[in-house]
């Protein structure tokens, strides 16, 4: 059974996915698969499993009227989300404080419901999770009102996706088939034996000697739960002759949030606990490139026997590794990162009494933060494990200013309305006209900046976790002084390719773009915030647009005619250009990602 590699959830029956390389001999990934010439391929074999999740609440409300003019509402929630486990005990947790039996080293990989450890789930259940809810409407008069609220609420237990039992090492096994173009159903895989790996599944309750010299990924278990606190205050009041305004502050803060990480090409984004410590980064050195001349390895590279391995020859920076033994630990399940989002906003309104009504809203917002949307592509990943203080960045979906206009107005022309108020032709074809529109002015946003070019023993390149040292997702320098920004139209800014400043973006330790770092600015972070506001996207103006008229032929029939219009003046959007430093062909252009002009004409008769 083949299943898109793009999809998440539970497997029935034992299954996986096959991720293609390349275009194969016959010019096509797919196609060179299923005519059995599949080389450079890996295909990842699941045994089926089932992750559960059992959540109960309980919530307590009440309503005091304090007195004629103030009304509170307060409450208590009481969540018990339960765990996460599997079926049949197919999951994992790592133990990064636990000694493994076999070498006597730190960090065990232990099955679920097993004598290393004893829950059924990979979360540690929390029965204490109170969110509290309490909110007032004070009237000062009869035109005005004061409101204001508090909420604390617990994020779903099964957002992080790395807690899933697919993605267990028991549960899922690659099979990396290469070198030939005529691998073939009869003989799938040559280089490693004509067969499709399978996963352990529970066959060993201790399974980290399995594992050693592989990349692990499995929860630590945490006593940490994400969690949202939400505030409000708002003035509105209601002025004569109907008009309505309101001025409002919004704030949340989200704590123990699922952590930004690194991405590894299967929808999640986990924490590297395996980095090598930066204090030994000095050490710096290079590995044996023979194909450039360099024969010989130095420094990190070096291979030595190591003494944690019991003489194991190895480099010597895996051997200062937390956890030697293996060739690198993903945390799936960290809860660290935080989110903080304040607004303020002003509405205006105003109705007609012919039922017209126009509404303005302006905000104000951002939004900060180490954490933006885990495993979805959202904002810059982690670069450096050991200092999640330097990931604090404004968020990638802050949008700083936005304000919407939206109308519906009935023309006053025709039998009833202010002028031409008869019937006959006139009327019937100037009367019974509506038009209403919404229209949307938003800024851009951030910018994530990344180095493609980079220590790949140290920093992850592409989806693939394979640095051996453990880092994240390596960050150029910006140049102090330099001004990101570019003048001109955004047309102008994607015909020359210049929506910001290049020459700011350098790689870490140097001052020119094109400059190859050293040994030693090759294991140097990037001082390039996770997202940068100091450059952003183009801005959103956007008009939708809708002419409609009614004819009433009698009481009973009606016939409604609508011309509607979205982005009515075709009006480019274009998004983020590359930001990538280093990355094959230069930064892209990008290109306009909102919705194109659409018109669409409509005829309907009522009766």
């Amino acid at each position: 059974m083949l299943r898109d590699h793009g999809g998440i959830g539970n497997y029935p029956t034992d299954g996986g996915q096959a991720m293609f390389f390349g275009f194969g001999p016959f010019g096509d990934e797919w196609g060179s698969f299923m005519l059995g010439a599949f080389a450079n391929d890996v295909f990842h074999t699941v045994k089926n499993s089932f992750t559960l999740n059992k959540t109960n609440g309980f919530y307590l409300t009440d309503t005091w009227q304090a007195s004629s003019k103030l009304t509170m509402n307060y409450g208590l929630h009481w969540d018990l989300p339960g765990g996460i486990y599997e079926k049949k005990d197919r999951a994992t947790v790592f133990l990064p404080d636990a000694y493994d039996l076999n070498n006597g080293l730190p960090g065990v990989l232990a099955m679920t419901n097993s004598p290393l450890y004893a829950p059924r789930s990979v979360t540690k259940v929390r029965l204490n999770l109170l969110g509290p809810r309490a909110n007032f409407a004070y009237t000062l008069n009869n035109s005005t009102v004061v409101r204001g609220g508090y909420g604390l609420s617990y994020v779903p237990p099964d957002m992080p996706i790395g807690l899933m039992a697919f993605n267990s090492p028991v549960s899922g096994v690659d099979t990396t088939c290469q070198g030939s173009a005529t691998n073939n159903w009869d003989s799938p895989c040559t280089d490693i034996g004509n067969h499709l790996i399978q996963p352990a599944g529970r066959s060993d309750l201790n399974p980290s000697h399995i594992f050693y010299n592989q990349i692990v990924q499995s929860p630590v278990p945490t006593i940490k739960y994400p969690y949202m606190q939400q505030w409000n205050l708002a003035l509105s009041k209601q002025w004569k002759g109907d008009y309505l305004t309101e001025l409002q502050y919004v704030g949340s803060k989200g704590t123990h949030l699922p952590s930004t990480g690194v991405g590894t090409g299967t929808g999640g984004s986990f924490n590297s606990i395996d980095q090598l410590n930066p204090v030994y980064y000095s050490i710096g050195g290079h590995a044996a490139n023979p194909q450039q001349g360099i024969m010989d390895a130095t420094g990190l590279f070096a291979m030595e026997p190591c003494g944690k391995l019991g003489g194991a020859v190895t480099t010597v920076g895996n051997c200062l590794q937390p956890f030697p033994q293996f060739a690198g630990v993903l945390d799936t399940g960290a809860n660290s990162g935080s989110q903080r989002y304040e607004a303020v906003s002003a509405v205006f309104g105003k109705r007609f009494r012919t039922g017209s009504v126009i509404n303005a809203n302006y905000t104000w917002a951002h939004t900060v933060g180490d954490t933006d949307q885990p495993g979805f592509g959202g904002g810059g990943s982690a670069q450096n494990f050991y200092n999640p203080a330097a990931e604090k960045a404004v968020g990638s979906f802050d949008v700083k200013h936005r304000a919407i206009i939206n109308y519906v107005l009935d023309l006053p022309f025709g039998k009833g309305n202010k002028w031409l108020n008869q019937g006959g032709v006139s009327n019937v074809v100037l009367g019974g006209w509506q038009v209403n529109g919404i229209t949307t002015l938003q800024s851009g946003f951030p910018y994530s900046f990344s180095n493609a070019n980079v220590n790949s023993a140290l920093f992850q390149t592409g989806n693939t976790y394979t640095n051996v040292f453990g880092a994240g997702v390596a960050r150029p320098d910006l140049l102090a002084g330099c001004n990101l920004k570019t003048s001109g139209s955004y047309l102008s800014k994607y015909q020359n390719n210049n929506f910001f400043n290049a020459n700011c973006v350098v790689p870490a330790g140097t001052t020119s773009p094109s400059d190859q770092q050293t040994d030693a600015q090759s294991f140097m972070f990037g001082n390039a915030p996770r997202n940068t506001d100091a450059i952003r996207s183009q801005a959103l103006v956007n008009f939708d647009f809708t002419l409609g008229k009614t004819v009433s032929f009698t009481e009973r029939y009606k016939l409604n005619f609508k011309a509607e219009f979205f982005n009515i003046f075709n009006h480019p959007v274009f998004g983020n250009a590359g930001s990538q430093l280093g990355a094959q062909g230069g930064y892209d252009q990008g290109s306009p990602n909102n919705q194109q002009r659409l018109a669409q004409l409509s005829l309907r008769l009522n009766f």
